[in-house]
């Protein structure tokens, strides 16, 4: 980070950007390390409930993609957004920009779509803006540093610890994409103890709250524990929801006859339109450039 100078008794951008030790005790792991029962999956109404809508992008108003890198977080004004849409921003301000070049106007400042704050921001003052969101309990701005310690990106410490706490706190906040990262660490070991009822129940989790990659995971803690049939149930929900990999172990349920024709069926088509009703010009452009490959 480039230094910059400080007045007498302020704090650099540098202090105001760290999360200090204080900040992560405020991190509470206590709901994940109590003993967890293993529940009877046959008596828990809301695990094979339909779920819920996904949320829509502010901008073009579509469902919101649940592929890899597809979203974007804007830490200006805690927004998340489907790439595409900052993308084809950036586009179509570039391209006017060409013409103002040419004719010597002033050029637009790049900025973000949905708040329109300018983009030129240095990074110090990008992770200041982070830690402001998560003093909001910003569910997003949790997930995302927690990431950046998970990977010792951005400038942070690589630490799978308060990685584990960061994800957690997201979950406890009702993140929908947190608790599939935090049974990943009960079932591998990062950052906590493993603990395979506490894998599945974070898995259970982020499957009543309409997580698909969480389903499909539940789908193969069932299969792998010999519940062939519950296995295939998780997996017919998620493949309807938009799932591709759920899809493809429907499919293949269905030649080794775990699965009727008429449910393989059903599942293609539910498939399918969610994937129509997703799609756009700009979210194929975008998958061309950014995804293909």
């Amino acid at each position: 980070m480039v230094k910059k100078e400080e007045k007498k008794g302020a704090k650099s951008d540098e202090e105001a950007a760290a999360l200090s030790a204080a900040d992560l005790e405020t991190l509470t792991i206590s709901n994940a390390e109590e003993i967890i029962e293993d529940d009877d999956d046959d008596k828990d109404p809301d695990l094979f409930k339909p779920p819920p809508p996904r949320e829509d992008c502010p901008i073009c108003m579509l469902p919101l993609p649940s592929e890899h890198g597809t979203l974007m977080y804007r830490v200006c004004c805690g927004a998340v957004l489907c790439a595409a849409c900052f993308e084809e921003s950036k586009r179509v301000i570039e391209k006017t920009n060409v013409k103002k070049r040419k004719k010597k106007l002033p050029l637009l400042e790049f900025c973000c779509p949905f708040c329109r704050e300018p983009m030129d921001e240095s990074h110090e003052k990008a992770i200041i803006r982070l830690r402001k969101r998560i003093e909001l309990n910003d569910v997003v701005a949790h997930h995302c540093l927690a990431q950046s310690y998970l990977g010792g990106s951005d400038g942070f410490p690589k630490d799978q610890r308060k990685a584990f706490e960061l994800f957690l706190r997201a979950t406890e906040l009702g993140s929908l994409h947190a608790p599939v990262i935090v049974a990943e660490c009960f079932g591998e070991g990062r950052g906590v103890n493993m603990d395979a009822a506490k894998e599945k129940h974070y898995l259970k989790v982020a499957a009543k709250r309409g997580d698909m990659l969480g389903r499909y995971y539940l789908g193969k803690f069932e299969w792998h524990g010999g519940n062939k049939s519950l296995a295939m149930k998780h997996w017919q929900i998620s493949a309807a929801a938009g799932h591709d990999g759920s899809l493809h172990r429907i499919k293949e349920g269905f030649m080794n006859g775990f699965v009727t024709k008429d449910e393989y069926a059903h599942a293609l088509r539910a498939h399918q339109k969610v994937r129509n009703d997703a799609q756009s010009e700009e979210r194929e452009r975008y998958a061309a450039i950014h995804l293909s490959g």
